[in-house]
């Protein structure tokens, strides 16, 4: 028997130009490539994240609209959490063991409007940091449920970065008589330098003045420094000879120090303190490195060390600052540092950490993009060995490491504010929304800061009726995400003055065709 074999050509996507190809057609909506063929396939759909019907959309079923969403996913995907934003609280989805619920870790923060941008999330090692403008700056780890080994309070979540300088510590003052009761805020722990000797502070010299002043600094969860808090009052004796001669004893001593505590962030303290300074108030106040508490709760410290048993000098004032960017909107880690914008305060500045310290800023690190028609910085994407700077109407590159880091210029007429629509693609680039279309960038990894050119372009010129209806007052809104199984780009969007998105446009990357998702309540 035989068969007859008919071909029938494969048809396109949507192509809006004109005249519009061959095999190519105005409207194509909900449909993908099948792996197998090729060729369109309508099998597309979405279901309830619990599918049991009898959990109707539980742990779901109070929540109003979500206005933010993000897969915290640690230690090579073997622990997942589902992280989302709804009516200014912030939830994980608590779907292990024997239940599912909605678990909030944070309450009280700002709605935000249709054209502003959502809260971001920034993947920084085992944890995840959260910025919105307008509250707090957070860390969120997940995992371990229990922090309390960590020294911090029972928490998920702790602040990022130090809002202030610490206080300074305060010394009591040495009472030199231990046969003495001593006054209020004075100690006296003597030590016999005939029968302990090497503890214990000061000069065993009859009416020798004796004078020590201490700083203290918080320490992080990440082992970041926080600034240095300003020098404590002096603490300062006369050594005094205690009994007759020739049976006199001259006592060195042990100094009280009340430490400051910091915040739910600070797990330990350092503390510094100066060498013996003597009568002389102009002698150099040279701060060297005494001891650690490493815990946040302890309040005394009694220090009976002498200057010889003294480390490394303190770090200087610029070393570490108050956290510069309490209003940032988006960040992201390049270089082992932590890069925030300066939000609605300062737009136009990059702020960025120590390595591998997200929460310690320095005094001099940061950029600032000048004042030119960009306007401000509204998104940071890692690509490669370069960070992509998005402005309003620009786009900058960003290369080097910590301490040489260069920015130049790729695009002057070209930029975005829909933050979560830029994405990686696989051995394509970067694609991203614009006010007027969808721009894949090429060229990064060893070719931006090798030499060879970027190259922007627009890649939605097929659908430009669809993408002339975009709501550009909330362009902010637009999300976007790449999946790897199906080769699809899905950017989901506001048309035709809806405040929020309603219409989906899909990139379908094994042919570099376009198709659009109706009915699709994708939000975040």
């Amino acid at each position: 028997m035989k068969n007859n074999i008919y071909r029938v050509r494969q048809l396109g996507g949507i192509n809006q130009q004109y005249p519009q190809p061959d095999g190519s057609m105005s409207e194509l909506s909900n449909w993908t490539i099948d792996e197998q063929t090729n060729g369109w396939d309508n099998r597309i759909g979405y279901e309830r994240y619990n599918p049991v019907p009898t959990n109707s959309f539980a742990p779901f079923s109070t929540t109003v609209r979500v206005d933010s969403l993000y897969l915290l996913s640690n230690r090579s995907r073997a622990q997942e959490m589902i992280l989302l934003e709804s009516a200014g609280t912030l939830y994980y989805v608590h779907d292990f063991g024997d239940t599912m619920s909605l678990v909030s870790f944070d309450t009280n923060r700002n709605v935000p409007a249709n054209n502003e941008l959502p809260t971001q999330y920034i993947s920084y090692a085992s944890s995840v940091i959260i910025i919105n403008g307008y509250n707090t700056p957070i860390k969120f780890y997940g995992w371990p449920l229990d922090r309390t080994s960590y020294g911090s309070p029972v928490s998920l979540s702790t602040d990022l970065g130090f809002p202030t300088i610490p206080s300074a510590p305060s010394p009591w003052q040495v009472h030199t008589n231990p046969t003495s009761s001593p006054n209020n805020n004075s100690v006296c722990i003597p030590f016999d330098i005939l029968d302990a000797e090497g503890f214990g502070m000061g000069i065993q010299e009859v009416n020798k003045v004796n004078r020590f002043r201490y700083k203290v600094l918080f320490v992080s969860d990440t082992g970041s420094e926080s600034p240095i808090s300003l020098a404590s009052t002096s603490v300062s004796w006369t050594t005094v000879a205690i009994g007759v001669a020739p049976a006199t004893i001259m006592y060195t001593y042990a100094v009280a120090i009340e430490i400051p505590i910091g915040g739910n962030n600070v797990v330990a303290r350092k503390i510094y303190r100066t060498k013996n300074l003597g009568p002389d108030l102009d002698n150099d106040e040279t701060y060297y490195y005494l001891e650690t508490i490493r815990n946040n709760t302890e309040t005394l410290y009694y220090d009976y060390t002498r200057g010889k048993g003294l480390g490394s000098q303190a770090p200087d004032d610029s070393a570490s600052i108050p956290f510069p960017a309490l209003t940032c909107t988006i960040g992201a880690v390049f270089a082992q540092c932590l890069f925030v914008n300066g939000g609605t305060a300062n737009g136009s500045v990059l702020y960025f950490s120590n390595p591998n310290r997200p929460d310690q800023f320095g005094a001099l690190d940061f950029i600032s993009v000048g004042s030119s028609h960009g306007g401000d910085i509204t998104a940071l994407h890692p690509y490669y060995n370069t960070l992509l700077v998005f402005r309003e109407h620009s786009i900058e590159v960003l290369v080097g490491a910590y301490g040489s880091f260069q920015m130049t210029t790729i695009s002057t007429n070209i930029g975005t504010t829909a933050a979560n629509t830029i994405t990686t693609i696989p051995d394509a680039g970067v694609l991203f929304l614009s006010y007027d279309g969808v721009y894949l960038f090429t060229g990064g990894g060893a070719g931006v800061y090798g030499g060879a050119v970027a190259d922007i372009k627009k890649i939605s010129s097929p659908i430009h009726s669809t993408i002339n209806s975009l709501n550009k007052a909330v362009l902010s809104r637009a999300t976007a995400s790449y999946s790897h199984d199906l080769r699809e780009w899905h950017c989901y969007l506001a048309t035709e003055g809806a405040e929020k998105p309603n219409l989906g446009i899909v990139l379908h990357t094994q042919n570099t065709t376009w198709t659009t998702r109706q009915g699709f309540p994708v939000g975040s």
